[in-house]
């Protein structure tokens, strides 16, 4: 499975745990430095960068921009998985999730609102990433975020933190083949992006 992680500089250590690659940092890597085309031809794409309600850019570092909407736009993500610790994300309003499934991204795993994940140790939302990308490597999304979530919750019994419940909340993005404002069976408009519903565990 080729992977590729883009994180901010203090994130470094537990992204690279997480993703199990090297991955690229803000700084010094920014926006206007950062070439799409590493985003191309992977199988799971890791971020840990900062998000802002309703932004089309996400920040690393000294608030430093790490990348715009646009950008993600124009690369052709083929079918990528991908997964972020990135704050708000995964919020009703999120230009950045529509901008990653407009890229091609089949799924997009993201939580709302602030999410917390450490900067050299590997926990919350970054241990679950890490517990997604190995299911990935033996089952479909859907199955890899339900078994990551099973293993978030056996912390969760031994530790009660905020961190932990926060990444319970985190679902499965995906771009609907119906057309935009057609109706599914029930009379429920189909949106732009929609979730997955999750499996009881």
């Amino acid at each position: 499975m080729k992977v590729f992680a883009y994180c901010s500089q203090s994130a470094e250590v537990s992204t690279r745990r997480a993703a199990g690659v090297e991955p690229v940092t803000c700084p010094p890597t920014k926006a206007a430095s950062f070439d799409v085309a590493l985003l191309e031809g992977q199988d799971f794409i890791y971020f840990d960068l900062h998000g802002a309600p309703g932004g089309t850019e996400w920040r690393g570092d000294k608030r430093t921009i790490a990348l715009r909407a646009e950008q993600i736009r124009a690369a052709k993500l083929g079918g990528a998985v991908v997964f972020a610790t990135n704050c708000h994300l995964g919020d009703a309003n999120s230009p950045m999730l529509v901008a990653l499934l407009d890229a091609g991204a089949s799924y997009v795993v993201a939580g709302d609102g602030l999410n917390w994940a450490g900067a050299q140790a590997v926990m919350g939302a970054a241990r679950l990433g890490q517990l997604f990308r190995i299911a990935l490597a033996f089952m479909d999304p859907r199955r890899a975020l339900t078994a990551a979530k099973i293993g978030m919750q056996r912390l969760v019994l031994r530790h009660q933190h905020e961190m932990v419940q926060d990444t319970l909340g985190f679902r499965l993005f995906y771009r609907p083949e119906a057309p935009r404002g057609a109706t599914a069976p029930g009379g429920v408009v189909v949106s732009k992006y929609q979730t997955i519903e999750e499996v009881e565990v």
